[in-house]
């Protein structure tokens, strides 16, 4: 039995938490007349102020003759799978560059993410309103999903996993190219280099190719190098205003035996720190803006002409002299 007033309260609260927002407060009348037409072993009765809703004496027949009836769950799903579909392409997804905002709930549609939400934790929990594990699964689905139904590709057995034996390699269009495949691939790549464990975690659908990772990687460097010839200055786009930042500098050699200028290197490195202060939060405005239009080829590294090349100093003849 239950108050028509608490059930409206209840979902209420169901549809902000979903992040539904009623442009009004909720018709109580109309909410029991839709309360009432979706469930048909629904009875309203008054009691006193109250309405109170409970099922009749034949809801043990109704229950038994759902349980019995397959075609109407397989329908559900169907119904599911198309609504959360369409909400799905609808979207793009492309990287551009930066993970900022790719791990909140605006990236992926709300209706996978409440879907999933209700899987791991069950229809009737929320009271977590941040579950990072549905929102991983949710970017994963949305990296791995086709508009169209995808050719037969013979899974991998355990004993191939292992071996690392090669496999067709699956498709992933870009604009469905979320965040956390993206991280996991370059994160893998920036800790081990490994290309092997790369490609079986994109084998699994869990990360982006080792040729991907590369591809973005270069678009970084040459969108920086962009920025430093835009700006004839070679700064690191993280540096952030406001905040006080120490400089060291240091020599550079290499191959100190060598006798010649061909295999040798004789050069300076600068360490630029920068001390955190929580007031400052604004980053430096040499942001990778252009990467979506640099180029993935590593012919485009490379510094300013001054930068590598150094004109000689040569001490007037009379400053060699030491005094007795």
């Amino acid at each position: 039995m239950f108050k028509l007033s608490e059930l409206g309260n209840f979902y209420t609260e169901l549809l902000q938490k979903h992040g539904v927002n009623l442009h009004a407060k909720l018709n109580i009348s109309r909410f029991k007349d839709r309360l009432l037409a979706a469930c048909p072993d629904l009875t309203a009765a008054a009691h006193g102020r109250d309405i109170l809703l409970t099922f009749n004496e034949n809801v043990g027949v109704a229950l038994k003759q759902m349980t019995e009836n397959p075609d109407s769950d397989a329908l559900n799903l169907v119904h599911t799978a198309k609504l959360i579909r369409n909400e799905l392409f609808a979207g793009e997804y492309t990287f551009k560059g930066t993970f900022e905002d790719s791990f909140s709930k605006t990236c992926v549609p709300q209706t996978l993410l409440t879907l999933i939400s209700m899987l791991l934790e069950g229809p009737g929990v929320y009271d977590k309103t941040d579950n990072t594990a549905a929102l991983t699964i949710a970017q994963l689905i949305i990296f791995n999903a086709v508009k169209n139904q995808r050719r037969q590709v013979r899974p991998l057995s355990d004993s191939e996993l292992r071996h690392d034996s090669p496999n067709v390699s699956v498709r992933h269009p870009l604009t469905q190219e979320t965040a956390v495949p993206v991280y996991l691939g370059v994160m893998v790549h920036s800790s081990t280099r490994n290309k092997k464990i790369i490609d079986k975690c994109h084998n699994l659908g869990l990360s982006i190719s080792y040729d991907r990772v590369l591809q973005i990687t270069n678009k970084i460097a040459n969108s920086v190098c962009d920025q430093y010839r835009k700006h004839d200055l070679v700064c690191p786009p993280s540096l952030q205003k406001g905040l006080f930042t120490v400089a060291a500098a240091d020599n550079i050699d290499h191959n100190l035996s060598s006798s010649t200028a061909n295999a040798s290197f004789h050069g300076t490195g600068l360490s630029l720190v920068q001390f955190s202060d929580v007031s400052v939060s604004d980053v430096c405005d040499r942001q990778l803006k252009s990467f979506s239009e640099a180029s993935d080829s590593v012919s485009d590294l490379f510094l300013p002409s001054y930068y590598s090349d150094v004109q000689p100093c040569i001490l007037p003849h009379n400053l060699l002299k030491f005094p007795m």
